[in-house]
């Protein structure tokens, strides 16, 4: 069987107003997720969908206690990789129409998958405390993943309109420093 998307229910606090899995709310407990394919996704209603870049992040989604979730319903959706398709969560992004966040590395690579989102729904990255993101990017790991990534992203994202890109490039520009998914589960809560 072929795994086709990853679809995260988020667990109250997370999302305060659950999702709705017609017409029963829903959510996942605490490490588990739940896997659907593109029709069932369809059915879940939701305020916000909120793409994760990284497995391992999407399935401790929960340990990330500083993402503020706004009192929304949120779908948290995994992006896929080369075992799972991107497809299919892409598929399932470009047929709602909820406006979206994109919870992505903090690298410029992350940003260009951020930045191929449909520019009018990307609403929010989420991303940690800006003080302790700068902190935690300048870091010599930091500073290698950026320089590493830079020069293939940065004609893509120097011509994004979106300003939450627009924003992050720049921030990108000055600190020249990147900080992955995993080690942002460290940032404090607001």
């Amino acid at each position: 069987m072929r795994i086709t998307e990853h679809v995260q229910l988020p667990t109250p606090p997370y999302g305060a107003d659950q999702c709705r899995f017609q017409p029963a709310r829903s959510h996942t407990p605490d490490g588990t997720y739940l896997v659907v394919k593109g029709a069932v996704a369809a059915r879940i209603a939701c305020q916000r969908l909120m793409l994760v870049e990284n497995l391992e992040t999407f399935r401790e989604l929960e340990t990330y206690r500083w993402i503020d979730y706004q009192g929304l319903s949120v779908l948290a959706i995994y992006r896929g990789d080369v075992h799972l398709s991107p497809s299919a969560p892409r598929e399932c992004i470009l047929a709602r129409t909820e406006p979206l966040w994109a919870f992505v590395d903090f690298d410029p690579a992350g940003l260009v998958i951020a930045n191929a989102l449909p520019p009018d729904r990307l609403q929010r990255l989420v991303l940690p405390d800006p003080a302790w993101l700068a902190e935690a990017a300048t870091t010599s790991a930091g500073r290698s993943l950026y320089g590493a990534q830079e020069a293939k992203s940065r004609g893509a994202l120097a011509k994004s309109f979106n300003p939450e890109i627009k924003r992050s490039w720049l921030d990108f520009q000055r600190l020249k420093g990147a900080v992955t998914q995993e080690r942002m589960r460290s940032a404090p809560a607001p």
